[in-house]
């Protein structure tokens, strides 16, 4: 109701506050459907604090810590320039143990989802997928899939605003 009665007076500028809070999933898509095509011909501001509604309706954010502009850009840019690691996932198509893998490289972190999924954490400059995938190769190791995955925009906040 509350955004039916800012929109009745078209406004140039919508502010919103936490606008899909309390909604159910059918409702929340029709909100997101509404901002989005609001957003074509006015300007949008949108304020909360849930990072995936940010992801899913936002092309710009700004992120204030304590009263201090800590992020303010792209939303695509904002994680990539605060990406502090390179993260990939490995699949493999049946169970290996941390011994199978760890002989890699020394600064890569290892953590496994389970028992055929693991993530690997580096703080590498360089793509390291390719030294990686020639390693597991050599090692005899039956790996299915390789991705380099990226921090979400929730990561990303929590990172920095510690």
């Amino acid at each position: 109701v509350g955004l039916a009665q800012a929109l009745v007076h078209d406004p140039e500028v919508l502010i919103l506050d936490e606008p899909t809070t309390g909604l159910d999933p059918n409702q929340l898509v029709e909100i997101r459907s509404l901002i989005k095509k609001v957003s074509q011909d006015k300007t949008v501001i949108l304020s909360t604090h849930i990072m995936q509604e940010v992801q899913a309706l936002c092309d710009n954010v700004v992120i204030i810590n304590k009263g201090k502009l800590v992020a303010n850009d792209t939303v695509n840019e904002v994680i990539q320039y605060n990406q502090s690691s390179q993260t990939i996932e490995l699949l493999f198509s049946e169970s290996i143990q941390l011994s199978d893998i760890e002989g890699f490289n020394q600064n890569i972190r290892f953590n496994q989802i389970n028992e055929n999924k693991w993530i690997l954490s580096s703080n590498e400059e360089s793509d390291i997928r390719t030294e990686l995938i020639k390693y597991l190769i050599s090692k005899g190791l039956p790996l299915q899939e390789i991705k380099q995955t990226q921090q979400t925009l929730e990561e990303v906040f929590r990172n920095v605003t510690k």
